[in-house]
């Protein structure tokens, strides 16, 4: 069971905030009180409702909204929006965002009946929930919205639509798709009628009317259409967006249990995305060395913090994310890479690095440093950690090959 907080805008007096059931600092008032304003200048055909979501840091919530064209009111361009507040700490409970939109409920004009969008709105979700999604987009365009927006340089992708219901059930997979971290940051709106903002900025993925095409092109002049009546070649088999794909349409539960562990110390970036499945690829398929992994890690995440639980996995013995027997491989590689600078900070550190040192892996590790040619960073503190906790029993270990045992007394006699 999760929480939510909720609330409702609309006409009175102009357009306003009518309950609530939280109280809002005056930037996520103000954001709010924007987005749940109509999308463009006036109503058009078939997008007399929508979803939108956005984040609003001031609170740490995720603002995901409902709104409905009123009809009912007098003044013309009136909406109702309905909006649930989902704090950051919740969203990774939530499996499918399809299973909150039986929260939303459509007002009445009767200022008594409000009262209900004052209290907190209780929901159970599951990370084993059900695939609420009825109709799954055809494979055109869900291939082409996904490399769209992830394969681009986080540049807008707009997406034309009969109605704003058309593609709904493709945006809200494509939301719960994603991993904690950039849930939280993702915007999108299935009823574009303007170009939709949120400080400045243009929201991620926004489904817009065919006629509004070239008005919000204009206005957002990098971004990225998505032509949905042409077909797009059928992705290799082995590429990060079939890999994609095939989670889209058959759910993946190792790719999805794999970007959740890993994606909690990744940028919470799109582009990201193909980072992760690329990752994922190296630990299924095992086709390539050790070397060339790790090479490709330093790659795709070379910051120190950014990755480090990846690299982490992909390091240290005992650890499964990426299998190279023996060993002493894997140390020679981390030993004399010269892209140390890379490493995590964790991985220069007790007690991770002691686990090189251990009776199981000593041998392994005295082996791979008698045997380099060169020894980085990594590898001078690695001796050094083994040269001042060796224990009387490991001595013998270490005694039986010689050429590590003049690396221990280098690095005695530099200290």
């Amino acid at each position: 069971m999760i929480r939510l907080g909720q609330t409702l805008h609309g006409y009175q007096d102009g357009h306003s905030l009518l309950a609530g059931s939280e109280n809002l600092p005056h930037g996520a008032e103000s954001t709010l009180f924007v987005l749940s304003d109509l999308s463009g200048p006036q109503v058009v055909s078939g997008f007399d409702e929508y979803l939108t979501g956005y984040p609003l840091p001031e609170i740490a919530s995720y603002a995901f909204a409902k709104t409905w064209y009123a009809p009912e009111m007098q003044r013309p361009g009136c909406v109702w929006t309905h909006t649930l507040l989902v704090r950051f700490a919740d969203m990774a409970q939530i499996d499918n965002f399809g299973t909150l939109l039986s929260c939303f409920k459509r007002p009445i004009a009767d200022p008594k009946s409000w009262i209900e969008y004052k209290e907190r709105v209780t929901v159970e979700v599951s990370r084993e929930a059900p695939d609420l999604d009825v109709v799954k987009p055809p494979f055109p365009i869900v291939s082409s919205v996904l490399k769209a927006l992830y394969d681009t340089a986080e540049l807008p992708v707009l997406l034309p639509a009969v109605d704003s219901r058309q593609f709904e059930s493709l945006v809200l997979r494509i939301w719960s798709q994603q991993w904690p971290r950039v849930r939280r940051t993702f915007r999108f709106c299935t009823g574009a009628i303007e170009n939709r903002t949120v400080d400045g900025k243009p929201f991620d993925l926004q489904v817009v009317p065919f006629k509004g095409i070239a008005r919000i092109q204009r206005e957002v002049r990098d971004s990225v259409l998505v032509d949905s009546e042409n077909s797009v070649e059928e992705p290799h088999s082995r590429s990060w967006l079939n890999i994609l794909l095939n989670d889209f349409y058959g759910r993946d539960f190792a790719l999805q249990q794999f970007i959740w562990e890993y994606g909690a110390d990744v940028a919470p970036k799109r582009s990201s995305f193909k980072k992760l499945i690329e990752a994922f690829q190296l630990s299924s398929e095992h086709s390539a060395s050790f070397e060339d992994c790790w090479n490709t890690l330093l790659t795709l995440f070379p910051s120190q913090a950014e990755g480090a639980r990846l690299k982490l996995a992909a390091a240290l013995p005992g650890k499964t994310y990426y299998y190279d027997l023996p060993l002493s491989n894997r140390v020679t590689v981390l030993i004399t890479s010269q892209r140390d600078s890379s490493y995590p900070k964790r991985l220069m550190e007790s007690p991770d690095i002691e686990r090189f040192a251990t009776d199981f892996a000593l041998a392994d590790t005295l082996q791979a440093i008698a045997s380099a040619p060169n020894i980085n960073s990594f590898g001078e503190k690695l001796v050094q950690t083994i040269a001042s906790s060796l224990s009387p029993e490991q001595l013998k270990t270490a005694a039986s090959i010689p050429s590590a045992l003049i690396c221990f007394c280098s690095v005695e006699t530099q200290s």
